[in-house]
């Protein structure tokens, strides 16, 4: 399907856009051993964070911004699940939903600096670091930013009562991927979006680099990250008699029995031709017995610059 790259950018690193003026010139140097480690943003520090990427978004994307902040849980899943790792040689990993980012790290006195490669350094201020937290204040909110262990923050699936079946819900949730990729087929818009909680298509693409680039020679119009483009191609009239085709491989299921996400390995066809590919993850609700998609987001490699590998090959 399809992509962009404001939000990966602050999904992905978010101690890189953590900038601050440091008031820490009384306090003792922090040992660059105290970070290393992986981390999570603790829970109270989720929504701060969702409202500092709203309104990074409103910058580059006024429209894309006003969608999220009317739902602005189409974020909380993701900012979940970002794991951050410090390495003691220096580099920098941030894992999200969309892949791996590395950059560089050190610190100096009581500042966190981070690099991404070819980019300007980004300065936090360390409030605290213990075994178990790290805390950084950010100025844009003026608001401290706390950070968990990643031992003691990995979401699992939530204990559950003895009556819910996890396999089957399961299978159901694989049932609503048939009649979403069914719908693409069809080409069914209306099908598509009353797969959607209460028919909120939440549709985000993140385009890689070097296909951006590329799109934005034909358009330059085109933005890194963008909202239900792909779904209103599936009804344009010009595409009205070629085929469409979505191929889902290595689905990963997480649920409790109320909430889930499933991610996987996706290709999209045009006319029996691999057009596109990358990772899509889906974050799901469970409403009066039925699973619905709260949000859809995908990454996309366009195939003509970065072929797809071989695991698509005649699928």
């Amino acid at each position: 399907m399809k992509i962009s790259s404001h939000i990966t950018l602050f999904l992905v690193l978010p101690f890189y856009f953590l900038v601050t003026q440091v008031q820490a010139q009384s306090k003792p140097a922090i040992q660059p051993k105290a970070l290393i480690n992986s981390w999570k943003l603790n829970e109270k520090s989720v929504p701060v964070f969702a409202s500092i990427m709203i309104e990074r978004t409103k910058k580059a994307n006024a429209e894309q911004a006003k969608q999220l902040e009317a739902n602005p849980d189409a974020l909380t899943p993701f900012i979940r699940a970002i794991q951050y790792t410090f390495n003691a040689d220096g580099v920098y990993e941030s894992i999200s939903p969309q892949g791996a980012k590395k950059s560089s790290w050190k610190i100096k006195g009581s500042k966190l600096i981070t690099q991404l490669t070819g980019g300007p350094e980004r300065t936090d201020s360390i409030i605290s670091i213990t075994a178990n937290k790290v805390v950084l204040f950010n100025p844009e909110v003026r608001k401290n930013i706390e950070y968990a262990l990643a031992s003691a923050a990995t979401i699992r699936p939530a204990s559950t009562e003895p009556s819910v079946n996890l396999e089957k819900e399961k299978q159901e949730i694989l049932a609503l991927v048939d009649k979403f990729k069914k719908a693409i087929i069809q080409k069914d818009t209306a099908g598509l979006a009353s797969l959607f909680y209460k028919d909120k298509v939440v549709w985000i693409s993140v385009a890689h680099p070097t296909s951006l680039a590329y799109i934005k020679k034909l358009n330059p119009k085109v933005q890194p990250i963008e909202q239900a483009g792909a779904f209103q191609s599936i009804a344009d009239p010009k595409f009205k008699k070629i085929a469409m085709e979505e191929i889902f491989l290595n689905p990963e299921i997480i649920t409790d029995g109320r909430i889930g996400s499933i991610s996987f390995d996706y290709a999209f066809k045009s006319s029996g031709i691999l057009t596109n590919w990358g990772k899509e993850n889906w974050q799901l609700v469970k409403s009066e017995n039925t699973w619905f998609i709260l949000n859809l987001i995908y990454s996309y490699h366009l195939q003509e610059i970065n072929p797809a590998p071989a695991k698509f090959k005649d699928k």
